[in-house]
C-alpha cells in the first residue's frame, strides 16, 4: 500500500465503563488517537434488530501498524461509528487491516 492512499482522517475510540449509580454501568467512549486511513466500503445489507430493520455497511480500513487496535474499539469517521470486528496484521509490521461495520438507523 502506498502511504498516499491514507487520505481519510479517523478517530480511534476505546470503551470506558462508568458506574450509573444504580448498581449497573454504561459505556462511554474515550478518544485514543486520531490517525490517517484508507477506507474502502465492502458491502451493505439489512438486518432485523429489535423488530426493526437496520441497514448495515461494512468497510475495509487500512492503517499504519500500531499496537492496541482491538475488536472492542471503534473508529469514528465524520458522523459514522464503525465497530471493529477483526484486526488483520500484514505480517511485516507495516499495516493493519480492520474489518468494520456501521449500523445505520440505530
Amino acid at each position: 500500500m502506498r502511504p498516499g492512499l491514507l487520505s481519510s482522517r479517523l478517530t480511534l475510540e476505546a470503551p470506558l465503563r462508568v458506574a450509573d449509580g444504580a448498581g449497573g454501568a454504561e459505556i462511554t467512549w474515550i478518544v485514543e488517537d486520531s490517525l490517517w486511513a484508507h477506507v474502502v466500503p465492502q458491502n451493505g445489507g439489512e438486518r432485523l434488530s429489535a423488530d426493526a430493520a437496520r441497514a448495515t455497511v461494512t468497510y475495509r480500513i487500512t492503517i499504519r501498524h500500531r499496537d492496541g487496535v482491538t475488536p472492542d474499539k471503534r473508529f469514528v469517521w465524520g458522523a459514522r461509528q464503525l465497530a471493529i470486528h477483526a484486526v488483520l496484521d500484514d505480517g511485516e509490521g507495516r499495516w493493519i487491516v480492520c474489518l468494520c461495520e456501521e449500523e445505520q438507523g440505530a
